[in-house]
């Protein structure tokens, strides 16, 4: 693989039995692997910037006395590709099929798996709106414009507004990057005259292959298909979403259960004078505790506003959060 990098500037992938491992987890039973054996094939993907391609079924390929008390597994074969194959090929799928007459199960290379995205984009609040200075002019008005009262409608008179900055905030993105890229160039040129290696081409900083990597373990996150109440096998072309609302609306949906036999044998565990203070109005410290306390950079929720948006516009937004509670 090292003369292939050397030899040719072309995107290239290569797939099937390595015969060596990448990490410990590669391997089911036995002894472990050797760790000499381990580095070598680390360094080996290092040095020629591969990205090893996330593999989707079942995690090993090669096995040996299956069923035995020295039954092993191990990931023997892969596939690995350039930064420049996996942007040419950026939804390429491997799946392993399992089913083989031979001790290896096959590999399956699909370079043109397409996978459905969402026609609508759900509003999210991005945490770096927060350090443009018209932000919070944006919130103030937008919150006090909406004179429903209620909290949800003026969560919704937020989203044109962010929507329309955060196209700005792109395009001021994308021009900052580029004045960034020159900088780097610049800086490059000036090492690597100085330090006379020229091994590192110019112009590359292992951008792609990290884009690369990241992209590869996003697609092995996604679902492809799951089984319905009837057993079959769904598709997102044949109502994959639908299967996931029916489900989730079957394990939350009361299924009207009398309770009282097992309630009835339950001892109270909270005493009256706990009963009445549970009872009691919340305290608008009290909801303030609860939402300084979160990370600012945890998820957003149903509404798509951050932990981090209801911190920092708690002047504006706290007095209707605490009547919403």
């Amino acid at each position: 693989m090292r003369i292939l990098k050397e030899e040719n500037d072309l995107p290239w992938c290569v797939i099937g039995d390595l015969n060596n491992v990448l990490s410990q987890d590669d391997k089911r039973g036995c002894n472990p692997y050797p760790n000499w054996l381990i580095d070598g094939s680390q360094q080996t993907v290092f040095d020629c910037n591969l990205v090893d391609l996330e593999l989707e079924g079942h995690p090993f390929t090669w096995e040996k006395s299956k069923g035995t008390d020295i039954w092993i597994e191990v990931r023997l074969d892969r596939a690995l590709a350039t930064p420049s194959w996996m942007s040419l090929f950026s939804n390429a799928q491997l799946i392993n099929m399992v089913f083989s007459t031979s001790d290896h199960c096959p590999l399956f290379l699909d370079p043109s798996f397409q996978f459905q995205t969402a026609s609508r984009r759900v509003f999210r609040f991005e945490n770096a709106w927060l350090r443009d200075s018209n932000c919070y002019a944006i919130i103030q008005e937008q919150w006090e414009a909406c004179v429903s009262g209620n909290i949800i409608d003026k969560v919704a008179a937020l989203q044109g507004p962010f929507g329309r900055l955060d196209v700005e905030s792109l395009a001021e993105y994308k021009e900052a990057r580029k004045q960034l890229a020159k900088i780097y160039h610049k800086k490059e040129i000036f090492w690597r005259q100085r330090s006379k290696q020229l091994w590192l081409r110019e112009g590359d900083q292992n951008t792609r292959y990290f884009y690369a990597a990241t992209s590869s373990r996003r697609k092995n996150n996604f679902i492809h298909e799951l089984k319905d109440e009837t057993g079959s096998w769904v598709h997102w072309g044949s109502g994959l979403s639908q299967v996931m609302v029916d489900y989730y609306t079957d394990i939350f949906h009361s299924k009207g259960s009398n309770y009282a036999k097992v309630l009835d044998v339950i001892q109270p565990s909270i005493t009256y004078e706990d009963n009445v203070a549970l009872l009691q109005p919340v305290l608008e410290e009290e909801v303030r505790h609860a939402v300084f306390q979160m990370h600012p950079n945890k998820s957003p929720g149903p509404d798509g506003l951050t932990p981090a948006f209801y911190q920092k516009c708690w002047h504006i937004v706290g007095k209707d959060v605490v009547k919403m509670v």
